[in-house]
């Protein structure tokens, strides 16, 4: 039965009852195709005890209602319900009710995943759940069928991370689960949520920028006593004085803390004007130049913002340096000037999202934005995101933002060497390969594999063999690319068969799959074997021979058969096969072509008497016996072919 309350941006509830132990209250959740699980979170939640936490039990695969597999986790069910459904909340609590009750719950559900640097990120009101029918046992729910931050309204993100999309918040850390922390503890403290929206409240974030998240969020006005010492240490905007968790439990143990640090994001050294506007803050220009790119793209290339933003930067950096980040043919072109505009918001706020037509994601989101287009089918995000990281583009963006931030090594490695092939539609690269390389936990999501749910290549032969139907071609952008990042070693046997002939494809796909058997694969793929040999039957009967092509297809039929493709490949030999009948086939060519020739000769030669004719007879002799010869070259040459 569909339990609709609570599903997650990446799954679907369902009530079940826990067969082992009826006793323990339990619901599945059937994993969104396209959306991975974030392991290492599920992996952590389910090793270790996790009071407080609706923590997964197991998982496993089963058949949607649509018929496709898909995966599903089993997590403890809060029996109490949502505690403010819809991030609703109408009353407002004492100090003694957040430092008595509501801290205690939260900060033991929070624990051991910050204890392991993992973070929920999915902290908000409507995440507060009752474990219990009483109401009494506060806790929050499962955090590891979503990607990090997408569930939840943008008032809940750490600043810096706030004017991304929502699927492309990022991981981020325990940090990020204590400014959220304090959100939720403001609104239970002020009696209301402050936006129910999921994209950024331009008005909210500016003022956040302006005055700091604390003095946003609560309207100017101050709060005194312990409380608001609680909550100005954990909405600091500067993630190295926001308050961790043990801050959080010496304030629960009556210890005086201090929020110790400046409130405010250190901004430009001099404002920059745009749209008749000055910035001092880089996130706030970058957002609003994000917001406006046409007038953006305009105020780029005029010379007195260019200068103007060479001032700012010369206060901490040379002349050579800013030519480098400012490079003047890349503001001025009208080629790409949407990469200009990303190096600049990239150089103003290297903290923030990575800002490139489209795309709005911090680094560390990049991987679920790629999912998210691909699951989505959204064809303008997959445009915007090849165009991204072809030409060194994110490459460059990136290490604009690391002269500032940690950029994930990840990431960096994919944009260096991956940037090339994103852009190429040959099997192993395009913007597939990204996927599998950001996502490697993804199940492969080609469309060949009659909805089976494969992560592993021995699932994927197993799929492969099972849905192939003869004449199916085995491969496509998918599978190659799924392929390449599960074994790096199948990339120079696609690299053969991009490059190869028409002619020759079969057999290097039949390559490929040799390998995959050989190496991943304990048991015969007849489907599979029948499925290429379809091709391969065309291939031989496209050889020259009669002889030859009627005892490979008789061999090949065999081996089809048994399912054993690296036998296939070893064993019909076609490559030389095939050359080795070219090669006859062009001989016979030749040798007629001579015959033929000579032929031409004696039908030239004139009436002779004597000695003359006598060596014309001899002559003449010699040519019918070529001609025999030339009739039974041809025969055989005809023959052959037919």
């Amino acid at each position: 039965m569909p339990f609709p309350d609570f599903d997650s941006f990446g799954a679907e509830a369902f009530a079940v009852t826990d067969l082992k132990n009826g006793q323990r209250p339990v619901y599945a959740l059937l994993q969104k195709s396209g959306y991975p699980l974030r392991q290492r979170v599920y992996e952590k939640l389910q090793k270790q005890k996790n009071p407080n936490l609706c923590a997964p039990r197991a998982k496993g695969v089963v058949k949607g209602p649509n018929g496709l597999e898909r995966l599903i986790t089993i997590a403890d069910f809060p029996v109490g319900g949502r505690a403010y459904p819809g991030g609703r909340c109408q009353e407002s609590l004492t100090e003694q009710q957040l430092r008595e009750y509501v801290l205690p719950n939260l900060v033991a559900s929070l624990h051991n995943l910050h204890h392991n640097g993992l973070a929920h990120r999915g902290i908000s009101l409507d995440a507060l759940v009752y474990l219990d029918r009483s109401g009494q046992d506060l806790g929050l729910v499962e955090c590891y069928t979503s990607p990090p931050g997408a569930q939840h309204a943008a008032c809940y993100e750490p600043l810096h991370r706030a004017a991304a999309a929502a699927i492309g918040r990022g991981e981020g850390g325990p940090s990020c689960d204590m400014f959220a922390l304090g959100v939720v503890l403001l609104a239970l403290y002020k009696g209301h949520e402050f936006t129910a929206h999921h994209q950024p409240d331009e008005s909210l974030y500016t003022a956040r920028v302006n005055f700091g998240s604390f003095w946003a969020y609560t309207g100017g006005t101050d709060i005194p006593g312990a409380v608001g010492n609680l909550l100005r240490g954990l909405l600091k905007d500067d993630p190295q004085h926001r308050w961790t968790l043990d801050d959080v439990r010496r304030w629960q143990d009556g210890m005086q803390m201090k929020s110790h640090g400046q409130d405010s994001r250190v901004g430009l050294s001099r404002a920059l004007r745009f749209q008749d506007k000055a910035y001092k803050d880089g996130g706030l220009l970058a957002t609003e130049f994000a917001n406006a790119p046409e007038k953006a793209l305009s105020a780029l290339k005029a010379d007195e913002f260019r200068h103007n933003l060479i001032n700012v930067m010369e206060q901490n950096e040379d002349p050579e340096e800013i030519e480098k980040l400012l490079p003047a043919k890349v503001f001025r072109s009208t080629e790409d000037e949407q990469y200009a505009l990303a190096r600049f918001c990239a150089l103003v706020d290297p903290a923030g999202p990575i800002r490139y037509k489209s795309v709005k994601v911090m680094a560390d989101g990049l991987g679920w934005a790629v999912a998210d287009a691909f699951a989505e089918n959204d064809e303008m995000a997959k445009a915007d995101l090849v165009s991204l990281f072809s030409q060194r583009r994110l490459k460059d963006i990136l290490a604009i933002m690391s002269r500032q931030v940690e950029v994930p090594g990840a990431l960096t490695t994919v944009a260096t060497n991956l940037g090339p092939v994103t852009e190429q539609q040959a099997l192993g690269g395009g913007l597939e390969r990204v996927l599998y390389a950001l996502n490697p936990l993804l199940a492969c999501q080609s469309t060949r594999l009659g909805g089976r749910y494969v992560v592993t290549l021995t699932q994927l032969l197993n799929a492969m063999e099972s849905t192939i139907k003869s004449g199916d071609s085995p491969m496509d952008q998918h599978i190659s690319a799924f392929c390449v990042e599960q074994d790096p070693e199948c990339e120079p046997l696609l690299q053969k068969l991009n490059n190869c002939s028409a002619e020759q494809r079969a057999i290097r796909l039949l390559d490929v799959f040799g390998y995959l058997q050989r190496r991943y694969s304990s048991h015969p793929l007849p489907g599979l074997g029948k499925a290429m040999g379809g091709s391969l039957r065309r291939l031989c009967q496209s050889f020259h021979s009669k002889s030859r092509r009627n005892y490979l297809m008789t061999k090949l039929d065999k081996l089809a058969t048994s399912g054993e493709l690296s036998s296939m490949a070893t064993a019909l030999n076609l490559g030389a096969e095939k050359a080795a009948d070219d090669a006859g086939y062009r001989q016979a060519k030749s040798q007629y072509k001579f015959i033929t020739a000579e032929l031409g000769k004696v039908g030239r030669q004139g009436g002779a008497a004597g000695p003359e004719a006598r060596a014309m007879g001899y002559k003449g002799a010699f040519m019918l016996g070529m001609l025999i010869l030339c009739m039974t070259v041809g025969s055989i040459l005809m023959g052959e072919v037919l």
